[in-house]
């Protein structure tokens, strides 16, 4: 053991120190967090590598020396020993987590492992303690040698006691868990008092002693030890109920005191008992090591509170405690109940029991040992978590198991007194619990538990082991009934295979009981076998064995009668003459040789329709193996019956379905309900086989026949009917959708039922037409003879419902579709129509129109509101003429279209004769208008006014209706607001135009004006370049009209250069050259389309130089030609004016001689166009002009991201 554990630790050496580092860590240890973190790991790591060697050698005393010195030099800190005391204990439960999660591993039982290294810990503890006492008295001695140390000790004392029990009181309050409640209270006691060791005891009730909870600076052997009530310092204060005083422990004449101080190693100590609500519950105990004593009055006063607070707060958490161990115990126990009934076989279950067990007093390990049958010996069936030693077979009433099990009752041995021998080396050094497993009366085995991990056992935990003995032995009982039963039915399976061989194929019903009885009789070996079932209609099937001296009519009328007895019980019976028997009402059975009769209820699911009758010689013949037996030719007949029914069922399903193909295939060729209703009529009547059947089709709140949804009824009876939902029988129909039938209508008071008069019917039977909708209406069947429907025929007649509801769903959505399809056809039209003009009137006109079409509603009206909003003004009216009332002007407010018109949303009256909301009721009952629509006409969130359709009858508008005058509504809006904005615009384009031509008219005259006043200055100026002057204004100003009057004609917004520099070429030419002169003008190039001011500053520049090409490049009436050309690439546009004449003369520069005609140009180019002058004398004069302009329509400029768009 110590060589694996020497492994283990040896591979998980890190791990070991680092879960110690960190549980110091989370516990706040105060000596590890005043040291270096690192100190502590390498202290870890020393402690490892010592016990790694001390395992390895199994000399255990070399690492016990090493952790007194380290455990010394970390006490010499000056830290309270319980936080030293704290590292090993943290070290410890450090090492026993390893242990048990890597244990399995290298084959190291916890168990062992933990009782091997449990007095090397303790060792290495009395080794911190004794270190501790020494520290003390040395402290002691100081402070005696300064008395005024310590009598300035002794002022404050009074107030930290004080804020000490104050804070004890608070930290008892708030806790309800027991040890840790006696942790509080020990350390409390001590730092109340001065003391330097304390404890807490607690009273065990069923084994009548003390033992200490928690211990502040206690030996864990000395805390470990039970103690006697009346024994010792502390079981004497227990015992009297009375503080106790010992003043030298060591020197006591009772030996208890003696043996106290010993194990405890103090000198001196006061015990305060601890009084519960139902006596004492423990003891608080105070101890000095070192020197004597003697606490003052306060001091005991203090510790008597102390005591009675902390008896108040151990009440209350052992109160919870209890309540909530039992409350776990009896989860643990249904658990085990519930694990008992899932194993199959008794070594599965005595698994679950070992585990149950340990699982619910918190044990340690656990085995079980069963008695094998015929024989002493008990050998071990489950284990769990067992130490070495623990034997695989026990002979009852030998050894210590086996006395044990032999005195049948539960008991709690330890190794100690004169079996210490065997018990150490059968159960090692822990308390075992010895449970003898019971099997009724008898001693089935016996169970053992290993001490809890909390602590001992105790007679509490028998009491608990014995209720999970009781459910084991009834589990165990289960079980063998169980495998009893399946081993019975394994032989009972060869018995009956030949009664179900030959009850497997298909036979008439009475056939098959006649072979029932036979096989029963035969098989049993019965004098005497009936079978007797009832049918679906209540008709008695009986027969009797061959082999049976009974007549058919005498079978019949005991079979009937015996059955109906088994029918009515539901469980079997026993006929005969005897106690506790069913008399047997037939005397001549005794012919048969049967003196009594067991009968067995045939079941077909859960219902009882027969028996299977088997008479005997006595009753007493029916034992329960043979009532087992029948119970199975019972069973065997039931599915026989079944068989034969469902057989019969399926070819009556059969027909049925072919009848409803049929039906399907009829129906499903058409949608017309004129076509399909009479044949739904016809096959309801042949296959319920009634002379009348009818289809009535709901229409409010009233029921109808449809015009041929009839068959075999008085016909003038079925046009005039009308059955109102709420009438009696038709209401459960209709409202609860459940099938209804009348047996007879005389026995049941109907024959003034609309129902039963018209047609004569003495039997009917009605179920609805169910659908997605809800119900349609209802099918009806009749007779004119009283007849019971069964629930086949109801069935059917339900299936027949459900076809003729398919097709009459069928043919309303197929006339609802095509209804739909027309008015979205209608209303594309009136979309199309409407939007296809911009005059208001028409379109009001056939909005109007269509409404009536759309709703199928004689008259509709528009209204719009006026410039005030607050009144609806007629604009079209269409189905009736023109009305001065009708078409008067209406208030928005406190009107029903005005409601339309405030709320937004359509708005509908069934009865506007009746409806307070429409103002002119009068006026509708002149004109025959009953119910009303109003929608509202909305454009871009402004209500525009309303649309309006009546009808001459009560209607009640459909949310389909509405929807589609809310939709024609919405189209109307856009209509009318496109109507009003095109009238808006072309009033707005007259307007325009007017001006603009009264502007143009304006331009004109003053530009006529100033030409005619600078032609009166030539005439009064005598110089010759004077005139030359005027004159050339003249002809740039009439150049200027010439381009104003070209542009004024266009009215467009873009401008085509190329016409313009056409007709400025043709009037510059008339108005330069002489007739007779021969110098043409041309315009070539590309179609040039410029915004009209660039188009205006482009004219002007072409005009002045084709003016300057014809005046200065043809002199003496030379002839010639001068070329415009235009050209655009993408938005740049190039202008040439080209010329053959004279050219420039030499030496021309550009920059030097200016003209006003070059400026006027160059001014026009740069600063008007954005653009470039360039002059050149190239056979002839050439002016280049080079301006942007945006590009053509027809050029596509792409995008960065690759898509054509347009300039």
């Amino acid at each position: 053991m110590l060589g694996r554990l020497a492994n283990l630790i040896d591979k998980n050496g890190q791990r070991l120190a680092s879960q110690w580092v960190d549980a110091l860590r989370e516990s706040g240890n105060r000596v590890f967090a005043g040291q270096d973190p690192e100190l502590f790991w390498r202290t870890a790591l020393t402690w490892v590598a010592h016990l790694l060697e001390a395992l390895r050698s199994g000399d255990l005393a070399s690492p016990v020396r090493t952790f007194d010195v380290t455990a010394k030099r970390l006490a010499l800190t000056g830290q309270p020993l319980s936080d030293t005391v704290q590292l090993l204990t943290t070290f410890r439960q450090a090492l026993w987590q390893l242990i048990e999660e890597q244990g399995a591993r290298e084959g190291v039982s916890p168990h062992a492992a933990i009782l091997e290294l449990t007095p090397f810990f303790d060792a290495i503890e009395h080794c911190l303690i004794c270190e501790y006492d020494a520290l003390w008295a040395q402290t002691d001695s100081a402070r005696a040698g300064a008395p005024a140390v310590a009598h300035a000790e002794a002022l404050s004392r009074a107030a930290e006691q004080e804020a000490i029990l104050s804070r004890l009181a608070q930290e008892m309050a708030a806790q309800y868990d027991v040890g840790r409640l006696a942790d509080i209270i020990a350390r409390g006691a001590a730092q109340l008092v001065g003391a330097r060791r304390a404890g807490v005891t607690l009273y065990d009730p069923v084994e009548g002693e003390l033992r200490y909870q928690a211990g502040y600076y206690l030996p864990r052997l000395a805390m470990a030890t039970a103690i006697a009530m009346g024994k010792g310092l502390s079981g004497a204060a227990g015992a009297s109920g009375q503080m106790q005083v010992a003043v030298d422990m060591p020197g006591h004449d009772d030996p208890a005191f003696r043996s106290a101080a010993r194990r405890l190693r103090v000198r001196c100590g006061v015990s305060v008992p601890l009084r519960g609500e139902h006596g004492i519950i423990g003891t608080l105990d105070v101890f000095d090591p070192v020197t004597p004593t003697f606490w003052t009055e306060r001091d005991l006063a203090l510790l008597t509170e102390l005591s009675s607070r902390a008896s108040r707060a151990l009440d209350n958490a052992q109160l919870v405690a209890d309540t909530r161990r039992r409350a776990r115990r009896l989860s643990r126990l249904n658990d085990a109940s519930r694990a008992f009934a899932g194993r199959q076989t008794p070594r599965g279950l005595t698994k679950a029991l070992v585990e149950a067990a340990c699982e619910l007093i918190d044990g340690q390990a656990a085995a079980a040992w069963l008695l094998q049958p015929g024989s002493d010996v008990m050998r071990a069936a489950a284990r769990h978590n067992t130490p070495r030693g623990v034997p695989t077979s026990i002979r009852r009433g030998e050894g210590l198991l086996g006395k044990a099990a032999e005195r049948g009752s539960p008991r709690v041995v330890q190794a100690t007194g004169r079996q210490a021998g065997e018990a150490h080396r059968l159960l090692g050094t822990h308390s075992v619990a010895l449970v003898p497993l019971h099997k009724g009366r008898e001693i089935a085995g016996l169970l053992a538990i290993w001490d809890k991990r909390a602590g001992p056992l105790n007679q509490d935990d028998l009491q608990w082991l014995l209720a999970l003995d009781n459910q084991f032995a009834a589990a165990l009982r289960n079980l063998e009934l169980r495998l009893e039963t399946r081993h019975y039915a394994e032989d009972l399976q060869t018995s009956v295979t030949q009664l179900g061989a030959s009850l497997a194929a298909p036979l008439k019903l009475d056939d098959l009981l006649g072979l029932i009885a036979d096989l029963t009789a035969q098989v049993a070996g019965v004098p005497l076998c009936l079978a007797a079932v009832r049918d679906s209609d209540g008709k008695w099937h009986t027969r009797a064995d061959v082999r049976s001296q009974l007549s058919p009519e005498r079978a019949a009328e005991l079979g009937e009668c015996l059955a109906t007895q088994v029918v009515r019980r539901r469980d079997f019976l026993v006929f005969g003459d005897g106690p506790g028997l069913e008399p047997l009402p037939a005397a001549d059975v005794a012919d048969t040789g049967a003196g009594a009769v067991l009968g067995l209820p045939i079941t077909i699911k859960k219902t009882t329709v027969g028996g299977l009758l088997v008479g005997a010689a006595q009753a007493r013949t029916f034992t329960v193996e043979r009532r087992q037996l029948f119970a199975s030719f019972a069973a065997q007949a039931s599915v026989a019956v079944e068989n034969v029914q469902l057989f019969d069922n399926v070819q009556y399903q059969l027909s049925m379905l072919t009848d409803l193909t049929w039906l399907s295939a009829k129906i499903s060729g058409s949608l017309d309900l004129n076509a399909i209703l009479p044949t739904i009529a016809q096959a309801v009547a042949q296959g319920l086989d009634v002379p009348m059947a009818a289809l009535f089709l709901r229409e409010g709140s009233l029921l109808r026949i449809p015009s041929k949804g009839h068959y075999g009824v008085p016909g003038e009876w079925a046009h005039e009917i009308e059955v109102p939902v709420e009438t009696s029988v038709v209401s459960d129909v209709i409202e609860r959708g459940a099938p209804r039938a009348v047996a007879d209508t005389v026995k049941a008071g109907m024959l003034d039922h609309p129902l039963v008069q018209g047609p004569s019917a003495r039997a009917f039977a009605c179920v609805p037409l169910g659908s997605d909708w809800g119900n349609l209406g209802m099918v009806y069947v009749a007779d004119s003879t009283s007849r019971a429907f069964r629930l086949h025929q109801i069935a059917l007649l339900s299936a027949y419902a459900n076809q003729a509801a398919l097709a009459v769903q069928n043919a309303r959505l197929y006339t609802e579709a095509v209804t739909r399809s027309e008015q979205v056809s209608t209303l594309h039209d009136v979309i199309l129509t409407v939007t296809s003009t911009l005059d208001l009137d028409e379109s009001l006109h056939r909005l109007a129109e269509a409404a009536c079409r759309l709703l199928d509603v004689p008259v509709a009206t528009i209204r719009l509101l006026d410039d005030s909003r607050q009144v609806l003004r007629a604009r079209a009216i269409h189905g009736m003429p023109l009305n001065d009332r009708l078409a008067a002007d209406l208030p928005v407010s406190r009107s029903l279209l005005g409601e339309a018109v405030e709320r937004r949303v359509p708005v509908a009256s069934r009865d506007i004769w009746r409806d307070g909301r429409f103002q002119r009721r009068d006026l509708a009952r002149a004109l025959g208008l009953r119910s009303i629509l109003v929608a509202p006409l909305v454009a871009k969130d402004t209500v525009l006014g309303v649309i309006a359709a009546y009808t001459r009858d009560p209607r009640d508008f459909g949310e389909a209706e509405i929807r589609l005058l809310r939709t024609l509504a919405l189209e109307a809006g856009i209509a009318i607001e496109n109507a009003q904005l095109y009238e808006q615009a072309r009033e707005r384009a007259r307007f325009l135009s007017t001006l603009m031509q009264e502007a143009h008219h304006r331009v004109r005259n003053n530009l006529q004006v100033v030409s005619g006043l600078l032609a009166m200055q030539i005439s009064q100026v005598s110089e010759e370049s004077t005139q030359r002057i005027l004159r050339q204004t003249i002809d740039r100003i009439d150049s200027i009209a010439l381009v104003h009057e070209i542009l004024s004609q266009e009215r467009v917004s873009e401008v085509d250069l190329k016409e313009t520099a056409t007709r400025i070429g043709k009037l510059a030419r008339r108005a330069v050259l002489s007739p007779e002169q021969n110098v043409s003008v041309q315009v070539v190039g590309a179609r040039v389309c410029l915004p009209s001011r660039q188009a205006t500053s482009a004219a002007l520049a072409i005009n002045e130089l084709v003016n300057n090409a014809l005046r200065h490049g043809f002199p003496d009436g030379a002839s010639g030609t001068v070329t415009v050309s235009l050209q655009q690439q993408r938005d740049e546009v190039l202008v040439q004016v080209r010329d053959d004449g004279v050219g420039l003369p030499p030496g021309f520069d550009i920059t030097r001689a200016r003209g006003f005609g070059l400026d006027l140009v160059e001014g026009l180019v740069t600063r008007e166009l954005g653009g470039t002058l360039a002059l050149d004398s190239d056979h002839g004069t050439v002016v280049r002009l080079r301006f942007s302009a945006p590009p053509p329509a027809d050029q596509a400029i792409t995008s960065p991201t690759g898509i054509g768009q347009s300039a």
